[in-house]
């Protein structure tokens, strides 16, 4: 940002040079930082290494290039974005940004436009479906209440044809922990933080998520899985008797 900011006799030799940056050309430097977040997996990493972000005035600076980002920009970079930005670059109020804060993205985010939260809950849930160890807990904007009832009335929207879909290719650890028997298993304070949602199974297609659970146990108990009962939020002491008839009656039809 300036020249004070280049330090001789520096025990990190790369900060005894240093590029000046124009005014006029701060603009596109913060585009171009920008777009190395949102294609690096690694969002704190890349914050932590850029120079010009320990200047406050390019804190500034970039704040305000975050805050004048269109509907359009901020609607592609929330269908283009790697997952590390997407959990921790956005917002849904400016009273969430906070200054001096031990993790440093913490000081910058992109608000989203109150007509862009279904686009967002959209993009987070096809993550929590699509990718192993996806965790909700790695999504700072879910630890605002206000989004955190904005996504789980996402979630009780689903159709049954939705569901459906879900059960036959989501991932497994979706299908062991996103899923519910009834509203009163998800808990608004629970300490696994997943348990705060939950796809309510439809009577209907009990039989299809319990084949598709069966099915993974089968392939998985041999290999490293032997706490799959355990780890399945839905098998409860309430319907275990169900799931082990279904064992029980499938065995019984494959051995006759």
């Amino acid at each position: 940002m300036k020249e004070e900011d280049i330090r001789e006799n520096d025990r990190n030799q790369y900060e005894c040079f240093g590029i000046v940056i124009p005014d006029n050309l701060l603009q596109q430097y913060c585009q171009r930082l920008c777009d190395n977040l949102a294609k690096t997996v690694w969002v704190g990493m890349i914050i932590i290494a850029n120079r010009p972000l320990r200047n406050v005035t390019f804190c500034t600076t970039f704040c305000n290039y975050l805050k004048q980002l269109t509907k359009v920009q901020i609607a592609s970079l929330i269908q283009t974005v790697e997952n590390d930005f997407l959990n921790n670059l956005f917002f849904i109020a400016e009273e969430d940004i906070k200054e001096n804060v031990d993790n440093h993205y913490k000081c910058f985010c992109i608000v989203i436009p109150d007509d862009l939260l279904q686009q967002y809950c959209q993009r987070l849930f096809d993550n929590l479906t699509k990718h192993h160890h996806y965790s909700v807990e790695r999504n700072r904007l879910l630890m605002n209440i206000t989004f955190r009832a904005t996504f789980c009335t996402y979630i009780n929207q689903l159709t049954k044809a939705q569901i459906a879909s879900i059960i036959q290719t989501a991932e497994d650890d979706f299908i062991n922990e996103m899923f519910v028997m009834t509203e009163q298993d998800i808990n608004d304070n629970a300490k696994n933080q997943y348990e705060c949602f939950g796809i309510v199974i439809p009577s209907v297609l009990l039989q299809q998520y319990i084949q598709r659970w069966f099915d993974n146990f089968e392939n998985l108990y041999h290999q490293y899985d032997r706490g799959q009962f355990e780890k399945n939020q839905t098998i409860d002491e309430f319907n275990i008797s169900f799931c082990f008839s279904y064992i029980h009656k499938t065995t019984f039809n494959r051995q006759n």
